[in-house]
């Protein structure tokens, strides 16, 4: 109302406010501007940091799981390394007091059959000569102290995510999306257990290693062995509830769960019941005799279980090359193994030091819908062109 006044002092003063706004509105349109310019690239950013997030858990995720294999790896080397060293100080013991008795013995000898008068004194020598035992001393040494922290903070725990992410100087500003724990993916709705059903011949799946058999049934996870009991043919005592798969070995058997990342061996060489928990095993192929390759469907990686020996080193043999490759099959002649993604034809070899098959490298396998394996060799087969070709 005061615009139209005819009053000069409310003029003046409505003007004054007009350019005082004019000013402050001026200074405010180049800072609008700069932000909605800055919005498109804000969101790009953060695209690409919350994809680098990904990849630093999936690594993260990764690294834990190797982690756990060395510290498992020295758990059980230093129980092996304390068992022998009872059992060797134990013989040592013996060994010592068979050799003072013998030195004795040889002092008693030489008494007797001596020309001495004092026959008695000398004996009495003998009994009490001081025998010096250090050369049949065994020094053990300590037992090495850990390289690595075996009980570190867990991917996506509290301590990890403080270290990690909120401890940062960006992270008041940028804070980091939802982290995603080993081999999960955004919680689902609990779906209901089915009733259990009756168990039939069905139900029931035959495996064969090199000298025995396991019968399970599926349904019951109940199972029986038969054969060379050393070789897998004894399985009395070991739980197959929750089984999927059945792998069989020259020297035994091994046992996987998917559900719950649990693989089970027994057998020669793979223990009696040794209970492993590796998460997102895809596939597994038993690897000469003694031996099996699992392929992780979750982030990559291979595990290795079993007895390795030789000139094939199933852990030094892999890591030597990319491990974050995720498969979706494993095969494996005696002495090879071959890790492929049927969805995108990517493949990687190894095997023993001149062996052929453990090389793929310059291969397509683009389309193959099958591999198969003899005791040297595979053979890679499409199917649907009918294109075949071996290594």
């Amino acid at each position: 109302a005061k615009v139209a006044t005819d009053s000069p002092d409310a003029l003046e003063v409505f003007e004054d406010c007009l350019r005082k706004t004019y000013k402050w509105t001026a200074g405010l349109e180049p800072l609008r501007e700069a932000c909605d310019a800055a919005h498109p690239e804000l969101n790009n950013q953060a695209e690409k940091c919350n994809a680098l997030q990904k990849r630093f858990e999936s690594s993260s995720c990764l690294h834990a799981t190797k982690q756990d294999d060395v510290c498992g790896c020295r758990a059980r080397a230093v129980d092996h390394f304390e068992t022998r060293r009872r059992s060797i100080s134990e013989g040592e013991s013996i060994r010592q007091h068979i050799y003072k008795s013998a030195v004795q013995m040889g002092c008693y000898i030489e008494v007797l059959v001596s020309d001495g008068a004092d026959k008695r004194e000398d004996l009495l020598t003998c009994k009490d000569l001081p025998i010096d035992t250090s050369h049949l001393e065994i020094a053990f040494g300590p037992v090495p102290g850990e390289e690595v922290a075996c009980s570190p903070a867990r991917l996506c725990s509290e301590s990890w995510l403080s270290q990690e992410y909120k401890a940062k100087a960006w992270h008041s500003k940028a804070p980091a999306a939802v982290c995603a724990a080993c081999g999960t993916n955004v919680a689902s709705a609990p779906t209901p257990t089915p009733a259990p059903t009756p168990s039939s011949a069905r139900d029931v799946i035959v495996h064969g290693s090199g000298w025995a058999f396991i019968a399970l049934n599926s349904n019951t996870g109940k199972a029986q062995c038969w054969g060379a009991q050393n070789f897998g043919g004894s399985c009395s005592g070991l739980d197959f509830a929750g089984v999927t798969d059945v792998y069989g070995a020259q020297g035994g058997f091994l046992a996987l769960n998917k559900n719950a990342g649990e693989v089970q061996t027994w057998g020669n060489y793979l223990g009696a019941g040794g209970r492993y928990v590796v998460s997102g095993i895809a596939d597994v192929a038993p690897v000469g005799g003694y031996n099996f390759v699992g392929i992780n469907g979750n982030y990559g990686g291979v595990h290795c279980i079993g007895h390795f020996f030789g000139s094939f080193d199933c852990y030094n043999g892999w890591e030597s090359q990319s491990i974050t490759t995720i498969f979706t099959d494993v095969y494996s002649t005696g002495s090879a193994v071959m890790a492929l993604d049927k969805n995108t034809g990517e493949a990687q070899c190894m095997g023993e030091k001149g062996d052929p098959a453990g090389s793929c490298r310059g291969l397509n396998f683009t389309g193959v819908t099958d591999v198969y394996t003899t005791a040297y060799a595979f053979v890679g087969l499409n199917k649907n062109s009918g294109e075949a070709f071996c290594w």
